[in-house]
């Protein structure tokens, strides 16, 4: 999405859990991204599920989840849209202007960029699935120097909202740029088994995990996002927590967290930080 001979990697980076809640971590997480300036291009993804989970509650609606996806109902979808479309991304914004990232706060629904539609069940759900990534405004911000950051909340183009999970929305806009790192930032350290993270994962074993019981809630969809990914084309996606100055780099360099790539013989590890 720049210029030829200009081209720097790109990564997606899926950010929630602490470090987009809580003001002091979502500081630092800021500045550290503005020190990938120029060695990175950078496309920002949040939810702010538990902030809308809770404000949901305090107005009468109790969430339902499968599978880790909420199941959106048309009460809570108006939360949806204040929460994650309006004050998690602007704080997120603000975060990241402090720290001299230039960036601009946007949703799917804007340019459009993301084509939506509920799902078919459970009737009437807000809850849905991307049917298409139109890359032009994310293009535009970043070739102008700027960090989109993007909230999940797209339409269903009759004017009707739509809540898509934010990691599926990582996943296919870092499909749709050809990214060469996926990062999914939350506050689980990475896929753990007998106590111990899985610093790498390929595809097929990542499924096994899956199907096993080791990989379940909230690490389902991320994990199953990540396998996608893969197989899409995109280099690797890191999976880890992020909780002081240095752990995007050692996210992105696959010193921390779990990574999901093809096997070694199929995709030569490589130093991912520039």
């Amino acid at each position: 999405m720049t210029g030829a001979g200009t081209r720097a990697p790109a990564a997606v980076i899926k950010l929630g859990g602490r470090a987009l809640e809580k003001a002091a971590l979502r500081s630092v997480f800021a500045a550290e991204l503005g020190s990938l300036a120029g060695a990175w291009r950078v496309i920002v993804v949040h939810g702010g599920g538990a902030e809308v989970t809770a404000v949901s509650r305090r107005l009468g609606h109790e969430p339902r989840f499968q599978e880790g996806i909420r199941l959106t109902t048309v009460e809570e979808m108006e939360v949806v849209d204040m929460v994650i479309a309006g004050s998690a991304n602007k704080r997120l914004v603000r975060a990241l202007n402090a720290a001299g990232v230039r960036a601009v706060g946007i949703c799917g629904s804007d340019g459009p960029t993301l084509a939506a539609r509920p799902e078919a069940a459970p009737p009437g759900t807000r809850t849905g699935r991307i049917e298409g990534v139109d890359t032009r405004l994310l293009a535009t911000l970043i070739d102008a120097g700027y960090v989109p950051v993007m909230s999940p909340v797209c339409d269903d183009g009759a004017g009707g909202g739509v809540n898509v999970n934010a990691d599926t929305v990582a996943l296919r806009v870092a499909t749709a740029i050809d990214a060469d790192a996926l990062l999914f930032i939350s506050d689980v350290d990475g896929v753990r088994k007998d106590g111990a993270v899985l610093r790498r994962l390929d595809p097929a074993a990542a499924d096994e995990e899956i199907a096993a019981g080791t990989i379940t809630g909230g690490m389902v969809p991320k994990i199953r996002s990540s396998i996608a990914a893969v197989a899409a084309g995109v280099g690797r996606v890191h999976v880890g927590d992020y909780d002081a100055v240095g752990a995007l780099h050692a996210l992105l360099d696959g010193a921390r967290g779990t990574v999901v790539a093809a096997p070694p013989a199929a995709a030569p590890a490589a130093n991912l930080v520039r």
